[in-house]
């Protein structure tokens, strides 16, 4: 399945459709190899948004330790920042956030300024410079609104459709603590403002 999205992507891509990217977990052990697969096919006009992984994998395709996941999807950022891509951080956690404005800083990039890779995909209409931050409503409210008081690209998820129940009950099985984070939110909204 991971593949056949892949291919999706790039085929839109040769369909003239630029803005349009892939979702990639760092946890998975072929992370890497499919951030090189992608840089192959589409060079800078890669777009990746990247997140740890919220699904429960299993340790012969995964790393399922915290801190193995965390090094794995600061790897991949790490990756798709040196190739020029767009990167996506679809993230929570503290230590992904540092790491990754600690790599943008070292890139030179940041609020305020053009993307000054040199192999850099150019402007993406409604995107920040080459990044932005991504985080679901009502978790870290004050740390999302930090990083765009600081002028970052931030963006806010929020479940819908059909399905939009399933989907969040799922999040929380997954990782109850996003579940203390959207009670905080729902029973003291003012900690979550925009």
């Amino acid at each position: 399945m991971t593949q056949a999205t892949i291919d999706v992507v790039v085929d839109l891509h040769k369909e003239g459709l630029h803005n349009v990217g892939t979702v990639y977990q760092g946890r998975l052990f072929r992370a890497l190899d499919d951030i090189d697969y992608l840089e192959q096919k589409l060079g800078a006009a890669a777009d990746y948004r990247i997140c740890k992984g919220i699904y429960l994998e299993p340790e012969n395709i995964a790393h399922t330790g915290y801190a193995e996941i965390v090094s794995a999807t600061n790897t991949c950022i790490d990756k798709m920042l040196r190739a020029g891509a767009y990167c996506a951080v679809a993230s929570h956690d503290k230590p992904v956030i540092e790491h990754t404005l600690s790599a943008l800083e070292s890139y030179g990039m940041g609020p305020g300024k053009a993307d000054p890779r040199k192999n850099a995909g150019g402007a993406r209409g409604g995107k920040g410079p080459g990044y932005e931050f991504q985080m679901l409503l009502g978790v870290r409210g004050p740390l999302r609104r930090k990083l765009a008081a600081a002028g970052h690209k931030t963006r806010v998820y929020v479940p819908y459709g059909e399905k939009w129940y399933e989907y969040s009950i799922r999040r929380l099985q997954e990782n109850p603590t996003v579940g203390a984070q959207v009670a905080k939110a729902f029973l003291m909204p003012w900690t979550n403002r925009p």
